[in-house]
């Protein structure tokens, strides 16, 4: 008795075909003008003529969007959506005082910086369908994308948040939010930490908050 060993490679899959188009939104306190503040996905107009968008924020909030290819992404501008990166105030890469003046604006400034990148492709003749616009994103993204559904909900259709900052009463002294508020403090001159070195030890109920 013979055994024969066939060799199967990766699936072959045919090109994503997608083009990517750099836009400068013109948001206020860029440090530098000449930087793309956001890019645009989009699928090739002869199969989509009219594709609804999706608006991706990155989490963070000081992070980015780099410009390099992400699968999920290339996949859905090849499936016939336009997809927007933006790179709000707060996000790395162009500069300390960029990077800064988030502090005490968050829910403000980062969500104006989304509906100017939006609004800068929906006056720019790309052709994406205008009543058909989505977001999603994930941590400060999601958190991002319950504040624009709940700030602009005549503009967005669907939302999707991934373990998005929506509990601001529980993370006051825990959690994601603690760490930028306290991360904003040491940078003005103030020491976050005090809270935590007076609340070590003690034990917690299931609301987070410190039992007496």
């Amino acid at each position: 008795m013979s055994t024969s060993l066939i060799n199967i490679g990766p699936p072959t899959l045919p090109p994503l075909d997608f083009s990517v188009h750099f836009l400068n939104a013109k948001l206020a306190g860029k440090a530098d003008p000449s930087s793309p503040d956001c890019f645009l996905l989009l699928p090739p107009p002869a199969r989509h003529p009219n594709p609804p968008l999706i608006l991706v924020p990155h989490g963070g909030p000081h992070g980015m969007s780099p410009s390099v290819y992400i699968a999920p992404y290339a996949f859905l501008a090849d499936a016939g959506y336009a997809v927007l990166h933006v790179n709000f105030r707060g996000s790395t890469g162009y500069g300390k005082a960029f990077n800064d003046v988030l502090a005490g604006e968050i829910g403000s400034f980062d969500v104006q910086d989304c509906m100017a990148a939006l609004q800068t492709v929906l006056d720019g003749g790309f052709g994406v369908d205008g009543e058909r616009v989505g977001v999603c994103g994930g941590s400060h993204g999601g958190f991002l994308a319950g504040h624009l559904i709940g700030q602009f909900p005549d503009t967005f259709k669907a939302a999707a948040m991934r373990n998005p900052v929506t509990n601001v009463s529980r993370r006051r002294t825990e959690g994601e939010r603690a760490f930028h508020v306290n991360s904003f403090r040491r940078r003005r001159g103030g020491d976050g930490r005090q809270e935590r070195k007076k609340n070590r030890g003690k034990k917690r109920g299931y609301d987070g908050k410190v039992l007496s």
